[in-house]
């Protein structure tokens, strides 16, 4: 009933889900305990009297209802996965278990079973390139190299992590972790071509940080070049797009030297140029403003012959005035303007 409301009716409700995962986990730990008392019941028999068939027949790993019982614990996440591993914690499931385990965030014991106690290599493998980090696969190394429980290392198993998987690794590191009692060329050969992969990767690193670099000096040189760009206004200059004179007002030069006033800057936005007509359509782009806001952009700006002019003396006096917050009310004569 419960398979039917899951499988058939797409229900949702976590007390059936939990609940048909605790079934199927009672069904596989009753297979178990046949798989065990058969296991021993033919120990002490003669080779000849044991049928391999048989075996197959019953054994665990090919049961039906274990198969259901992964396959559940693997495609719904609506069950209680605590509760589910209470009930098969002390039994063989190792699979089951690591399913779990995974659904719980327990790397450390997943590893272990998928590598220790079931031997699947490539399970381990796998899992470790799920968790995408380093030190998962140097976790796993360590595993194979000191397998705890009196075990001697698995030194074919660590080597083809290696060999797979080497280049996730820091060479010092795996070294290091090589008893000294290791016979060197039983990793010589993978181990040699984690440091020439590194070294490899090393040199590209400087290539791509030396292009870096020769393409941030060509930019600086491209802004300082358009920094270092002037313009002279005079008394004649007028705004490229209104044609209007400038005198006094803010001004803004595109990067093909065109002049516009600071309301058409504005009603233009961030174009290259003016354009041949204000009905052109401008890209957008950057542009430099120079701003007559001090008096050195001021000297930097007007030609210093045009400074004995008594036009040039009243812009830049106006200019000073402005930023020193004084008033000019345009009645003084140019001396009194010159002498404040």
């Amino acid at each position: 009933y419960l398979q039917w409301l899951i499988e058939d009716q797409d229900s949702d409700d976590l007390q059936f889900h939990t609940a048909y995962a605790l079934l199927l986990a009672k069904s596989a730990l009753a297979t178990s305990e046949v798989e065990l008392s058969t296991q021993d019941s033919v120990v002490g028999l003669p080779e000849n009297e044991i049928k391999v068939s048989e075996l197959g027949r019953t054994s665990i790993f090919a049961s039906p209802v274990r198969e259901r019982f992964q396959t559940f614990l693997q495609s719904s996440d609506l069950y209680d996965a605590e509760e589910v591993l209470d009930m098969i914690e002390e039994s063989e499931l190792w699979l089951e278990k690591a399913i779990l385990y995974r659904r719980l965030g327990q790397e450390t014991l997943v590893l272990q079973i998928l590598a220790l106690k079931l031997e699947n290599l490539e399970a381990a493998e796998q899992y470790c390139s799920e968790i995408g980090r380093p030190d998962a696969y140097m976790q796993l190394l360590e595993m194979y190299l000191d397998p705890k429980d009196g075990r001697e290392p698995m030194l074919k198993a660590a080597v083809r992590l290696l060999h797979n998987h080497g280049e996730m690794l820091d060479p010092l590191q795996v070294l290091q972790k090589f008893s000294p009692d290791t016979p060197l060329q039983v990793a010589s050969d993978t181990i040699l071509r984690i440091l020439r992969a590194r070294q490899h990767h090393r040199r590209q690193g400087q290539i791509v940080h030396n292009l870096s670099r020769a393409l941030d000096v060509d930019a600086s040189l491209a802004r300082l070049e358009q920094r270092s760009r002037h313009v002279q206004i005079n008394d004649e200059s007028i705004c490229d797009s209104c044609h209007a004179r400038l005198g006094t007002k803010l001004f803004a030069m595109y990067p093909d030297d065109a002049i516009v006033c600071y309301k058409c800057f504005r009603r233009q936005g961030e174009s290259t140029s003016i354009g041949k007509s204000d009905n052109d359509d401008f890209s957008p782009g950057k542009y430099v403003v120079v701003e007559k806001s001090s008096s050195q952009s001021l000297i930097e700006s007007i030609d210093v012959l045009n400074l004995f002019s008594i036009r040039c003396i009243q812009m830049e006096s106006i200019m000073l005035l402005n930023l020193t917050g004084e008033q000019f009310d345009g009645s003084e004569t140019a001396p009194e303007i010159e002498n404040r």
